[in-house]
């Protein structure tokens, strides 16, 4: 955990890659990296950043990656300096993602038997007429 008592706290430069497979501290701990900012009223996240930001008080802006959890009061875009009239928004993600395969419902799984049933049945029905 990486606590701060600031009242406005700004995220830049290099927190960490976003490579996945990196070998920096930062990649290897974001699944237990808290950045807790308990007095933060402002955060402004301008990077890639690894860990959880937890900052319960704070107005949070940015135009970078947080790869982790946010808890914050508030989430802001910034204003785009290239179209004044657009926000640019903080990318919340989290990696790798990968994707699983689906498990079926059991509605589906009774739908799935019950088709089985009728098909056996009308099967069964065809033998004895036949």
């Amino acid at each position: 955990m990486i606590a701060s008592t600031l009242s406005a706290v700004s995220f830049g430069g290099l927190v960490g890659t976003d490579a996945a497979n990196s070998s920096d501290s930062f990649v290897q701990l974001r699944d237990s990296l808290v950045f807790n900012l308990p007095n933060a009223t402002a955060v402004d996240i301008g990077t890639f950043v690894n860990g959880s930001v937890l900052a319960v008080n704070a107005r949070v802006t940015g135009s970078g990656h947080l790869e982790g959890q946010l808890i914050a009061d508030s989430l802001y875009g910034k204003t785009n300096p290239w179209n004044p009239g657009s926000l640019i928004k903080l990318e919340l993600g989290y990696e790798p993602f990968r994707p699983t395969t689906a498990i079926p419902e059991p509605q589906s799984w009774a739908l799935f038997l019950g088709g089985f049933a009728v098909m056996g049945l009308v099967a069964r029905r065809r033998r004895r007429v036949h």
